[in-house]
């Protein structure tokens, strides 16, 4: 694994202090292994993320989805959940699954490779430090591990308090940029507002522009089903690979949340034709992007800037507070972007072969993904199907 020192440059959570007053109970750890138990502990689940400054993906809404979609894909997934209590009482939650690498097996974040941020729900009363060490202690009693592969750990997380991790031992994985919405930094200029203009009256000449927030379900599903054979097509003609789009329970898990109408989704259309569509997840006043797709009759007027610039402009009305656009940072993100915090990769062997487990994730496996890059378009279209698993 590379080592670089996580430069915590702009973190809009603050890191919760270990220094919390310890309390009268000592925590106790319980483990949920299947959708029943998870099912079960929903309501108490849900009460404890409202109060986690989001963390949507950690979320019962995000994770019973993912579950529910693996088990109507017929793909077993080995939940491992991590229940911590006081005094009877929730205080922490830790969703994750285990799955096989070789001869191996690690724990990842549940919804891997959906999940967009590895993260554990901790109530703002609760002793960081000693929820953590009791997780640990736990998942050091599964014989079975190798290993946890935590990927895109933010670097606000209170996960970078968990004993073993070194939080310079991270493998950079990017940046996830933001903006809060009504800050002065996220005013565009008057030369970048002309030409956002601009494109809007070139779209006009094709019928009347027009962006809806899509809120019931039935219009959520078609939106998803739009989105998606809009995105992989996108994504096939540049020969990519998309191994979180492309998983056998990744449709299932979007269409879940439509068909509840638990999306974040905006629509925008010239006439009655789409021209672009916005999908992503709201909690906690945080909006987090996940997808975006567009028609290709449309893209050279930049239908993908024009629902950026509608969000960042509306986003108070919307019930937004910060836009998240996560990573990776790339320029069309960080153009509206206001600060970027810094992402991080993280193996922490929690046996000997774990060892192994790290040098193949940190080392082999981003080497065979660079490889795969820097090959040509046509090329990597045939090969797509194959490499999924390096992306």
């Amino acid at each position: 694994m590379t080592a670089a020192t996580p430069s915590q440059r702009a973190p809009d959570v603050p890191i919760p202090s270990i220094s919390s007053p310890s309390l009268a109970a000592n925590p106790s750890v319980s483990l949920v292994t299947d959708v029943a138990g998870a099912r079960a502990m929903a309501p108490t689940w849900k009460a404890l993320a409202r109060d986690c400054d989001g963390l949507a993906f950690q979320g019962p809404d995000w994770c019973l989805a993912w579950l529910e979609a693996m088990e109507a894909a017929g793909a077993r997934e080995d939940v491992r959940i991590l229940a911590v209590h006081r005094a009877e009482r929730l205080v922490a939650l830790w969703p994750l699954a285990v799955r096989r690498l070789g001869p191996m097996r690690l724990a990842h974040s549940l919804g891997e490779p959906l999940t967009q941020y590895s993260g554990i729900l901790i109530d703002r009363d609760e002793p960081v430090a000693q929820a953590l060490a009791a997780v640990r202690q736990e998942i050091l009693t599964w014989g079975d591990v190798a290993a946890l592969e935590l990927r895109r750990v933010r670097a606000d997380s209170p996960l970078l308090q968990l004993p073993g991790l070194d939080a310079g031992s991270g493998s950079r994985a990017d940046g996830a940029p933001f903006v809060r919405i009504g800050a002065p930094e996220a005013q565009r200029s008057g030369r970048t507002r002309n030409s956002l203009k601009r494109r809007v009256k070139q779209l006009e000449k094709s019928g009347p522009v027009r962006f809806e927030r899509l809120q019931t379900a039935e219009a959520q599903v078609q939106a998803v089903r739009d989105a998606l054979g809009l995105k992989l097509d996108w994504v096939a003609e540049r020969g990519l690979a998309s191994v979180g789009l492309t998983h056998p329970a990744a449709r299932a898990c979007l269409l879940n949340l439509a068909e509840r109408g638990k999306l974040f989704i905006l629509r925008l259309s010239v006439g009655e034709r789409l021209a672009a569509l916005e999908i992503g997840l709201l909690a906690a006043g945080r909006y987090y992007s996940f997808l975006q797709s567009y028609a290709p009759d449309f893209a050279r007027n930049g239908p993908g800037r024009l629902i950026f610039w509608h969000l960042v402009e509306h986003g108070a009305e919307l019930g937004i507070d910060i836009l998240d656009f996560l990573p990776p940072a790339y320029e069309h993100k960080l153009e509206w972007a206001s600060a970027t915090t810094d992402v991080h990769d993280y193996i922490l062997p929690v046996s000997s072969s774990g060892t192994l487990a790290s040098l193949y994730l940190g080392r082999i496996k981003p080497g065979l993904k660079q490889g795969f890059e820097r090959l040509p378009a046509g090329v990597r279209r045939q090969m797509a199907k194959y490499v999924a698993p390096l992306a």
